[in-house]
């Protein structure tokens, strides 16, 4: 199974409920986030969860929460990461949607990141991946698209895939 954080950042490397409701006014990033998720599962904590208004159509909806009174329909609630793995251990791929605290918990185990960079600054920031994070991760497929003709900032999409640090 392939671990995959799917993160919409700023040129700062930083995250956060701010650059998530800005992607909306990027309709490729938005295009680049559905086609990204497409028929794969995803997995989101329950405060991301409660910012979206239902379930991601069409796969599986995980929600991770310490909260076991939590309910949202059309989601499956599991209460750790191991459970998680555990319980989608037989798709081929994961799709770790957010929101921070969610991200940290499975980069030890993501092998794959979908990120899409603005190059723009936002405040409200919450999550960066870890000091250094890029020098583990080589670019397997990049794309970018300049601002101008209706795109309000540069996007830059990258999809990063772990260098398996393993003696071989």
């Amino acid at each position: 199974m392939i671990i995959s954080l799917v993160i919409f950042m700023d040129r700062n490397q930083t995250s956060g409920r701010t650059k998530m409701s800005a992607a909306v006014g990027f309709p490729a990033a938005v295009r680049w986030f559905l086609e990204t998720i497409a028929d794969r599962p995803v997995v989101l904590g329950r405060k991301t969860r409660d910012s979206l208004p239902g379930s991601l159509p069409g796969r599986l909806n995980v929600v991770l929460t310490r909260n076991r009174g939590y309910e949202a329909k059309g989601c499956l609630m599991l209460h750790s990461v191991e459970g998680v793995l555990e319980v989608l251990a037989g798709y081929e791929e994961v799709m770790v949607i957010g929101g921070g605290n969610t991200l940290r918990q499975f980069f030890p185990y993501a092998s794959r990141v979908h990120l899409a960079v603005v190059g723009h600054r936002f405040t409200d920031d919450f999550y960066s991946p870890p000091r250094y994070w890029s020098k583990n991760w080589r670019i397997g497929d990049r794309k970018e698209i300049r601002r101008g003709n209706g795109v309000p900032s540069d996007l830059t999409f990258l999809v990063l895939e772990r260098i398996n640090l393993a003696p071989s």
